[in-house]
């Protein structure tokens, strides 16, 4: 396994080498080289150059480095090419010193060392990855893209579904570019030419057989740098500017600075490197030298304005009508606008006087509508009162006594169901009292049971309680003053004379207890003696403790003092590294300040031009 967790790499490829190569390559750069030029043939990680204004089906055609089995040759080439002008292999053309290691190397048929770079993203992360695929997602939604199968969870990618998102990406990128039949294998080469930094753990295998957990990440960061690059490559369309002197601006000055400055900084953060201070110098440059331009436009704007203020003046010193047509066109405008709302006003308030009177003509209508039928019904019912020779009057009376009938019975009705109500409760309080009775007798009985075993005994004792009698006699089957009374008062008799020929047993248990006591006593003395050694020996395992524990706190001091100032040490290295986050974003926010700074003058300039513009043409008019 590499450092990327991939798989093995065949030790036949020419582009990679086996392990043998590794450690003598390693060895070669601890040499008699001098710090410059072993600096400059360590592993190091392979850094691209990327040009966007190259399209992609341009770099397809430039011609790749060729494959050679000497490191030295190669590093040259990288470093004549064009594609490759910054590499630091100059000093490489110097012949090295020579050594055995060295010799024995360069006669065998060995391939240059290639450390692949770790990717800097921690895109094995959970988090990491859900938020690479919520921008892929939302990319390709955004750029209409086409999905092979329905309803897919993008989590579970596929080698097809993989496939598609690629080539839709990469013609977003270039719109020229042409996918050949087998897309995998023209996939690494692509890579190579756009600069991916980590295209060297990407192999041709690898993309036919996408969906495992370990190498999903890989892909996932892969999908996420093109997009990056398809954002960075995408322009401005006109519909989302107001005015075409704004996308103007736009395009031709700070967007093309910012997004060279985007690509150039993205590119040294994939190859793992933090020194930003040649593109930030370059983003300064080209920040000024549009600022001098755009004070230039400002310097012939203001001598325009000017012009124009002369003129303005000139026409204002002569003696024509201008102030008071301005003065009676503003009075105008005003009465014009306060006759305009007082017609608004006024037509409101008629659209609403109309909307209720429509209303109440609406409610005349349904009620005459309803009655009508009730008029009709009544007619009907007089009639047939006349025919049978039944007046009005009658009715109406008859209907008074029935309503009042109606009302009593009511009230009837509900002092009966009170009186039932109450009878119920008194009834239930009854039932409750009997089962209370009940249970007593039950608890009687039982202990009756307990008290004479005997069926003869306790047959006469027993009670059975009968809930329907009236009378006393009735509920209980047994005379309690005849038979239960005397029956426990001679069982009270019997209890007492058994009482009393317990105390006289008593009295001998009480001297065998005596003697018991005396013999306790002498034990006590017995154990009083044996505590008093105890403590003694207590005493001297006490003193060898607290010296023990002596040494332990003076050990535990020892430790502590040892591990503050372990803690003092890290505290100042943490001290220094916060010092040197606090440097970087002063920085960082002195050339935000710069770039705010900037855009607000020329925001202020264009307002000042608009508004000129605006009060000159108010004026010619």
């Amino acid at each position: 396994m590499n450092d990327n967790r991939k798989r093995t790499i065949p030790l036949s490829s020419s582009m990679y080498p086996s392990k043998r190569p590794q450690r003598l390559s390693t060895v070669m750069n601890r040499l008699n080289l001098s710090n410059d030029e072993a600096s400059s043939i360590a592993p190091q990680r392979t850094v691209h150059n990327y040009d966007p204004s190259t399209t992609l089906h341009a770099q397809v055609e430039e011609a790749e480095p060729p494959q050679s089995t000497n490191s030295l040759n190669k590093y040259v080439y990288n470093s004549q090419h064009p594609n490759h002008p910054n590499d630091p292999v100059s000093s490489l053309e110097k012949k090295p010193l020579e050594s055995d290691s060295v010799q024995e190397f360069e006669k065998g048929e060995y391939v240059s060392t290639k450390k692949f770079p770790s990717d800097p993203r921690n895109i094995k992360d959970s988090d990491t990855q859900r938020r690479y695929l919520q921008t892929i997602t939302e990319y390709l939604h955004r750029t209409n893209y086409k999905s092979t199968s329905q309803s897919r969870n993008i989590r579970i990618l596929s080698s097809t579904e993989f496939h598609a998102m690629l080539k839709h990406l990469l013609l977003r990128w270039d719109p020229d570019y042409r996918p050949k039949k087998k897309f995998e294998d023209e996939v690494v080469d692509l890579l190579k030419q756009m600069g991916y930094p980590l295209r060297d753990s990407i192999s041709r295998k690898s993309l036919l057989s996408i969906g495992a957990i370990h190498s999903n990440p890989i892909f996932f960061g892969l999908l996420y740098w093109v997009v990056q690059m398809c954002k960075a490559n995408d322009l401005a369309e006109s519909d989302d500017f107001e005015e075409p002197i704004k996308l103007e601006m736009e395009r031709n000055s700070l967007a093309k600075v910012f997004v060279d400055f985007t690509l150039s900084t993205y590119h040294i953060f994939m190859n793992g490197d933090d020194d930003y201070s040649v593109q930030i110098n370059a983003l300064t440059d080209a920040i000024g030298n549009i600022s001098l331009a755009t004070k230039r436009q400002i310097s012939e704007l203001e001598l325009e304005a000017q012009g124009y203020k002369d003129r303005i003046a000139q026409l204002e010193s002569q003696e024509s009508p201008l102030n008071d047509l301005k003065k009676r066109y503003q009075e105008l405008t005003v009465d014009i606008a306060k006759f305009r709302a007082y017609c608004e006003k006024m037509q409101k308030r008629v659209s609403k006087y109309q909307k209720l009177s429509q209303i109440v003509k609406d409610e005349i209508k349904r009620l005459r509508k309803e009655n009508q039928p009730v008029k009709l019904e009544l007619e009907a019912l007089e009639a047939r009162l006349n025919e049978k020779n039944i007046s009005v009057k009658d009715l109406k009376e008859k209907n008074v006594k029935s309503q009042e009938s109606k009302t009593k019975l009511a009230e009837l009705t509900a002092y009966s169901q009170d009186r039932k109500t109450v009878y119920n409760q008194k009834v239930e309080i009854l039932s409750k009292l009997k089962e209370k009775v009940r249970t007593e007798v039950e608890n009687y009985n039982v202990k009756v049971k307990k008290l004479f075993p005997s069926v003869m005994q306790h047959q006469d004792m027993l009670i059975t309680y009968n809930s329907d009698g009236t009378t006393m006699n009735d509920m209980i089957s047994v005379d309690i003053n005849q038979t239960v009374i005397p029956k426990l008062e001679s069982l009270e008799r019997d209890a007492r004379d058994e009482f009393e020929r317990f105390q006289k047993e008593t009295e001998n248990l009480r001297e065998i207890l005596d003697t018991t006591r005396a013999e306790s006593d002498q034990i006590k003395l017995n154990l009083e003696t044996t505590q008093k050694e105890f403590d003694a020996r207590k005493k001297k395992y006490d003193e060898y403790h607290e010296s023990t524990i002596v040494e332990n706190e003076k050990f535990n001091m020892m430790v502590d003092s040892h591990e503050r100032a372990i803690e003092n040490e890290r505290s100042e290295h943490r001290s220094l590294t916060l010092q040197a986050k606090e440097k970087l974003f002063v920085m960082e926010t002195q050339l935000k300040e710069t770039t705010r700074m900037f855009k607000q003058e020329l925001e202020t300039v264009e307002s000042k031009v608009k508004d000129f513009l605006d009060e000159f043409n108010s004026i010619s008019k």
